[in-house]
């Protein structure tokens, strides 16, 4: 098993906060971070910063002898 761990941290700026789902953008963020069909994603931490934006903290977890097929973006 040849395993790889990466971080990402996105900022997110909330424009209309009377139409704003947390859960369900974290679902499309995790989602969109996948790169392989076998890629685990996972948020490992969502912080409150500037009054309603987020800083979101997500770990990326790839098996790099079974990555499975790329994701298809289009």
């Amino acid at each position: 098993m040849n395993i790889q761990t990466n971080q990402l941290s996105i900022k997110l700026k909330i424009k209309n906060r009377r139409n704003f789902n947390l859960q369900s953008h974290l679902h499309e963020m995790c989602d969109y971070s996948k790169e392989y069909e076998h890629d685990i994603v996972e948020v490992q931490k969502v912080n409150m910063i500037n009054g309603g934006n987020y800083e979101i903290v997500i770990s990326i977890t790839r098996d790099l002898d079974c990555l499975g097929e790329p994701m298809d973006r289009y």
